[in-house]
């Protein structure tokens, strides 16, 4: 089965479920009722390209993000030579925010929720290094996302649980 095909069947009971935004306009709206309403996903060649893409970032580029980040669980000296094996992707996504300014399109999608954490992650391993490269849509990009409301909703930081601690609040 196709991904996008798992991801419509797999998410199908969720959202039966799920409030709908119109009937809860305080609540943000969930990813899955956005991909299920067309919001993320756009026509069946955006989904298909969207799916490919993040393929690509799920396999290529996290491959080296995880070597770049923590070369000692590769058992190599240093993450370098993975740093600049995964350019290749950023520059991809460069190209494609400077002509679309999204991933997918004109709007945020899929891809750009999907990615965006990775790259975040990749950014962040070693922040001169990242904010010194030529990719100026993709710095911006990445900045609004670690500044939007959504990103900030996930993200909440919680106190540190303690094995002595009667339960995670």
């Amino acid at each position: 089965m196709e991904a996008a095909a798992f991801f419509e069947q797999a998410s199908t009971s969720i959202l039966k479920a799920m409030p709908t935004p119109e009937a809860h306009p305080s609540q943000p709206l969930p990813i899955l009722y956005s991909f299920r309403r067309g919001r993320l996903g756009g026509d069946e060649a955006h989904r298909q390209d969207a799916w490919d893409l993040i393929a690509r970032n799920d396999g290529e580029f996290k491959f080296h993000l995880d070597r770049y980040k923590y070369p000692h669980r590769y058992g190599l000296a240093g993450g370098v030579a993975n740093r600049e094996l995964a350019r290749g992707f950023l520059d991809l996504l460069q190209d494609r925010l400077a002509l679309n300014g999204f991933l997918g399109g004109a709007r945020f999608g899929l891809a750009d929720a999907a990615i965006a954490p990775f790259v975040r992650q990749f950014a962040h391993t070693d922040a001169a290094w990242f904010a010194a490269q030529t990719w100026t849509q993709l710095a911006q990009w990445l900045q609004d996302f670690k500044a939007s409301p959504a990103f900030a909703q996930v993200m909440e930081k919680h106190p540190v649980w303690s094995g002595n601690a009667a339960s995670v609040a």
